[in-house]
């Protein structure tokens, strides 16, 4: 047999054995596919036979830095004295500025050794936690229990003395919630509270009526989200 024929023959069986391979091979996917289990072919440890795990995202929410920002932009005006301004800082540094570890942000140089004590520890964004949250409360709290915080906010979004009417909520809404538009439900249900709050106590200043109002969307968590 001479060479050129040597090779031919071993090219066609060649050719012989890998196309039996491939069908031998492709068999179990054939079978797999006619009996429409697919375990059988690929196994349970393959990928596609995994159980989807959803993942969980915390929200992003704001620092410390911002919060104390908004809360000198909510409860001051131009005109504010001196005094009202250092009241303010001082609620402030008491339940959020200086809570770095709730409300991140690291120290800032600029602030001087009473922030963060000098150390740098505290992330820039914390999630949630029942922390974070009542520390949040007591500012407000401690910031709406000021009557002068209460008239400073209502000038900004009403009349001082008026009582609160669905406009001034929807702006009293956008205060804390910047760029939001504040759903009709929302602002239904605070309306409807005011009335019950007022019909439970006709004599109810219309200041104390606003200074409920406001700490309900002050406590409220969405404005805190990025």
């Amino acid at each position: 047999m001479n060479r050129r024929l040597s090779l031919t023959v071993a090219g066609l069986t060649i050719g012989l054995v890998m196309t039996q391979a491939f069908q031998n091979c492709a068999q179990p996917f054939e079978l797999a596919s006619l009996s429409g289990d697919s375990n059988a072919s690929m196994g349970a440890e393959h990928p596609g036979n995994a159980v989807a795990t959803p993942s969980i995202q915390s929200p992003v929410l704001v620092n410390r830095v911002y919060i104390n920002s908004l809360f000198n932009d909510v409860f001051l005006t131009s005109t504010s004295a001196a005094a009202e301004k250092t009241t303010l800082t001082n609620i402030l540094n008491t339940w959020i500025y200086l809570k770095t570890s709730a409300f991140g942000y690291p120290c800032d140089p600029k602030s001087g050794v009473n922030d963060c004590g000098g150390t740098i520890v505290a992330p820039m964004n914390t999630g949630t936690n029942t922390l974070r949250a009542a520390f949040k409360s007591q500012a407000c709290q401690s910031v709406l229990s000021q009557d002068v915080f209460v008239n400073n906010f209502v000038s900004k979004v009403s009349v001082v003395g008026a009582a609160p009417t669905a406009t001034s909520l929807e702006n009293a809404f956008g205060m804390f919630y910047r760029g939001d538009d504040a759903d009709p439900g929302l602002i239904q249900g605070l309306m409807a509270s005011d009335r019950a709050m007022y019909e439970q106590n006709p004599q109810i200043s219309a200041r104390d009526r606003w200074r409920y109002l406001i700490l309900a969307i002050c406590e409220s968590t969405g404005w805190e989200q990025l």
